[in-house]
């Protein structure tokens, strides 16, 4: 079977400390994330949190019966809480990539 020349390696993406050297960083450099970061896994769910913050099926986990009494600064930490688990988990078994000077765009 033909490899594929498109196909990013995992190695080959640079994680957050390495891409933080170079000027162009932050800006138009395409960054990993690894799961023991935790600035960066915090960073990246947040971005996430914020662009899912409104979304049915992102909230439907936070919006149930249990937390009716709850106030909005609650069920936002819960939401960001489980943003954060899915950024870790994907670092750790898969890839979470960034780019932008404040996580402007995460991909898992």
């Amino acid at each position: 079977m033909a490899k594929d020349k498109r196909a990013v390696k995992i190695e080959n993406i640079p994680k957050m400390q390495e891409a933080s050297s170079s000027e162009a960083s932050g800006t138009s450099e395409v960054r990993g994330v690894h799961w023991e970061d935790k600035p960066a896994v915090k960073a990246a769910a947040l971005c996430l949190g914020k662009a899912f913050e409104n979304d049915d099926v992102a909230r439907y986990f936070v919006d149930t019966d249990d937390t009716t009494g709850w106030s909005n600064a609650k069920k936002w930490k819960l939401h960001l809480q489980i943003m954060k688990a899915l950024v870790k988990s994907h670092a750790k078994e898969g890839l979470v990539t960034t780019i932008g000077p404040n996580y402007d765009c995460v991909a898992l």
